[in-house]
């Protein structure tokens, strides 16, 4: 199960991470012990069913081959069963009927690779059937040049010679060659080229985690390999399990497990390394198979043999490090052009020359009448200050002949981000940007943006509610004249009263009247600071809010902004509480925060809307989450809430 076009999880976050990182121990232990059982089972895997074709005579390889698929079915639903594998990845729901289509097409395939390499055994030496086997890639690169139309590099083309010539000496070479052995082995490994680019397109287009993968196309293999090997293999020699010897069932059982336990191994190292790597550790598979094809077997293996093993061995180490030879390449060629502008020395013969003139030469120019020996002479006779002056002059040459560069490229700065004031050219430029920090920086302008817009917001609301407060005091204020004027005019007419009782009787409903209706305005402005709460109460109220929400889900306890959410687990509960179709909650591993803030954060994006304002490689390296940039991040996703209409808010004066 692996996919040789597509790329790691390892290597497609590597370039995030700003290159390469210590592993923790726990990791290293997960890693070398899936390494471990990788070489084990892809080693002895051939050499069991070669042990049990030819020692025990069990002709029955479409049987064998269902029951290795019987055994994935078993051992793949048990894992899923227990969640160890979980089968759904972010928002995916059921598959669709195109992928289905894919998945059983990927089981055609698989179900008959492995059908032709256990049949070709049953003809051929194990040594010679490894050889035919490592030319899968020349099977993966013609497919994938000649149907899906993808080019290469050179290199890689150039690796398939020393491939096809050694695959061509070990045919040759081959003492106990059969034609119908050599048909069934070819055909294994074409099936093998066209099974990996199937299975990296479905990766890629489904996102079916690799493991639930294997269990689908499991299914439909057993069945197509169970029919095949009724209709086509000699049944009429078979005889009663308990003839055989017991042995033979053991052997079997170990070749069931170590088959599946190979796939699943590969999944595991392709995870954690890179596909280059697993298949690096591939030729020391052919390796240790060669090795026990000469132990269990005494294979013979002549010299045209053992030429084409080092030819295609040496072929494989070129495709595999094609990367590294193309780097290498380009890094000769810069250094060959740099020290071709080592030419402009000559020009310090002419006292005439002066370095702003040269500045203006060209290379060609300047390098065409002078011969490398005159260079080196002339290089040894220069004073000190004079070296000086030629390795200024050589670096403005070099920077004036190198190929200017679009406005677009140059290095992103926090200046530059801090002038956008558009939200979606902050997200289109995270979407587009690969450096780690680059996105680093985006995220921190989009956080920053995000704040202004919320302050921005705060201060027209505390405007509004310093407006409706002033109306309301005025009001309150022309209603208390209007009756303090009106019970005065009704006790004009006593005029005959005492100075004092009048006094009284004037005084005393103007003071009931101001009292009875300044009390609404007197409590309005009591209330002023309890609208607009600070910061502290607004953070608490926001815990308050999440712990609510939350509180239904087990293994959630929210207490603050930071260590609460280290595990992910809250983020997707408090997501899920809002969108309970996006993914299933239950399947959720506290032990894997990482797919826990990705489930999260692209259910809250593509859902909700939600800004993407948090990295989960970035809280995955942090012991605890930063409190800020929870808090910030909560912030917008009760914003995104409130836009949507899914959370109501209650209007304040």
């Amino acid at each position: 199960m692996i996919s040789t076009d597509g790329r790691s999880k390892y290597e497609a976050t590597l370039p995030e991470r700003g290159g390469s990182r210590r592993r923790p121990p726990a990791e290293m232990l997960h890693l070398l012990s899936a390494v471990i059982v990788w070489l084990v089972t892809g080693t002895t895997i051939s050499s069991l069913n070669k042990w049990i074709f030819t020692v025990y005579n069990f002709r029955y390889p479409l049987l064998l081959s269902a029951l290795h698929m019987l055994t994935a079915i078993v051992v793949d639903y048990g894992l899923i069963k227990l969640r160890v594998v979980h089968h759904r990845a972010a928002g995916e729901q059921d598959l669709t009927t195109n992928a289905k289509c894919k998945v059983f097409m990927l089981s055609l395939t698989f179900c008959a690779s492995i059908a032709f390499g256990n049949m070709g055994l049953n003809y051929v030496q194990l040594s010679f059937a490894q050889m035919i086997y490592t030319t899968t890639p020349l099977f993966t690169l013609a497919i994938s040049t000649l149907i899906l139309g993808k080019q290469h590099h050179i290199i890689k083309y150039t690796a398939m010679m020393p491939i096809c010539l050694g695959a061509s000496f070990s045919i040759m070479g081959e003492v106990q060659y059969d034609q119908t052995g050599c048909f069934f082995v070819f055909a294994a490994t074409m099936l093998r080229g066209v099974k990996s680019i199937q299975q990296s397109i479905l990766l890629q287009e489904e996102k079916i985690n690799s493991v639930f993968l294997l269990y689908l196309m499991s299914i439909p293999s057993f069945c197509i390999l169970t029919v095949a090997a009724l209709t086509l293999e000699n049944w009429t020699l078979i005889e009663s399990p308990l003839h055989y010897d017991r042995h033979l069932w053991v052997f079997i059982l170990l070749s069931c497990l170590s088959s599946v336990m190979y796939n699943l191994a590969s999944c595991c190292v392709i995870t954690l390394t890179s596909a280059v790597t697993l298949h690096i550790l591939g030729n020391l598979n052919v390796v240790g198979n060669l090795l026990l094809s000469q132990l269990l077997f005494g294979s013979e293996l002549s010299t045209l043999s053992c030429a084409g093993v080092m030819l295609t061995l040496s072929g494989m180490l070129i495709y595999q490090n094609s990367e590294f030879i193309v780097g290498y390449l380009d890094a000769r060629r810069a250094t060959a052009k740099g020290v071709g502008h080592l030419g402009v020395h000559n020009a310090f013969e002419d006292n005439s020359v002066t370095p702003e003139s040269t500045c203006h030469l060209q290379r060609s120019d300047v390098t065409a009448n002078f011969s490398p020996s005159s260079v080196h002479k002339l290089s040894r006779c220069m004073h000190g200050r004079a070296r000086r002056t030629v390795r200024y002059l050589v670096r403005i040459l070099s920077t004036d002949m190198e190929p200017k560069t679009d406005s677009g490229s140059a290095p992103l700065t926090s200046e530059a981000l801090a002038a956008v004031e558009d939200e979606e050219v902050l997200n289109k430029m995270l979407d587009n940007a690969t450096d780690f920090d680059e996105r680093r920086m985006i995220r921190a302008a989009l956080r920053d943006l995000l704040k202004k817009k919320r302050e921005k917001r705060e201060q027209e609301r505390g405007t509004r509610q310093q407006d409706l407060r002033q109306q309301g005091l005025s009001k309150g204020g022309r209603a208390g004249g209007a009756v303090s004027v009106g019970r005065a005019s009704m006790n004009q007419p006593s005029m005959h009263k005492p100075p004092g009782q009048a006094s009284a009787s004037a005084s005393t409903p103007f003071t009931r009247t101001a009292g009875s209706k300044a009390s609404p305005a007197a409590a309005s402005v009591q209330k002023c600071p309890a609208a607009t709460p600070n910061a502290k109460n607004v953070k608490q109220m926001l815990l308050d809010w999440c712990r609510a929400k939350t509180e239904p889900y087990e293994g959630v306890d929210i207490q603050n902004f930071s260590s609460s959410w280290k595990d992910g687990i809250a983020f997707c509960a408090l997501v899920h509480r809002f969108f309970p179709d996006a993914f299933e909650y239950s399947i959720l591993n506290p032990n894997k925060p990482k797919e826990n803030f990705q489930l999260a954060f692209s259910t809250a994006e593509r859902l909700a809307g939600c800004p993407p304002l948090l990295d989960p490689d970035d809280l995955v390296r942090m012991k605890e989450p930063d409190w800020k940039c929870v808090y910030t991040y909560i912030q917008e996703f009760y914003r995104s809430l409130v836009e949507k209409g899914l959370v109501k808010t209650k209007k304040r004066l």
